[in-house]
């Protein structure tokens, strides 16, 4: 049976999900209110102990369709492996840019900034200071591990 670790599970959209998964699948959640407060390290370390075979985000999703953000859900098999990576500061400042090197150019297919060039950032010491998150495909699990562990090498928001 799949394990799938579904994020939000007691928001509107994760709830009903939930509710038609249940005994399809084996459904696993995070505590409420965990990824509001929990850093890369923590949220990492859950999804390592949790160990799913997909992970469906699906926290604060009732917000983005309210907001009128469109929703796009693929829920067809995929040979590939997905990850995502909060992109932070490791200092606080003016933010000049984001930058990606060739290696994260060619994994990344879409990139959601919540800060521009120009705005103030903080160190980043819990997800609530997330400047955005960037959405990565790798064909293997081996190379999806690799490029997460060195992530920050690759990606970076560069300050004033």
């Amino acid at each position: 049976m799949k394990k799938i670790l579904l994020t939000g599970a007691g928001g509107f959209v994760g709830s009903r999900i939930f509710q038609q998964w249940q005994g399809r699948y084996e459904l696993c959640t995070l505590p409420r209110g965990f990824l509001r407060t929990a850093d890369e390290a923590a949220i990492r370390a859950q999804v390592e102990t949790l160990c799913p075979d997909v992970i469906l985000h699906t926290a604060a999703l009732s917000v983005q369709m309210a907001m009128g953000q469109p929703i796009c859900i693929n829920a067809s098999p995929s040979p590939d492996c997905f990850a995502t990576y909060n992109l932070h500061s490791t200092g606080s400042g003016i933010l000049k840019e984001f930058y990606f090197d060739k290696k994260a150019k060619d994994h990344v297919f879409r990139k959601c900034f919540y800060k521009q060039p120009g705005d103030r950032v903080d160190f980043f010491d819990n997800a609530s200071k997330a400047l955005g998150i960037v959405f990565l495909r790798f064909q293997t699990p081996e190379e999806t591990c690799f490029f997460m562990d060195h992530a920050g090498e690759h990606i970076q928001a560069v300050l004033v």
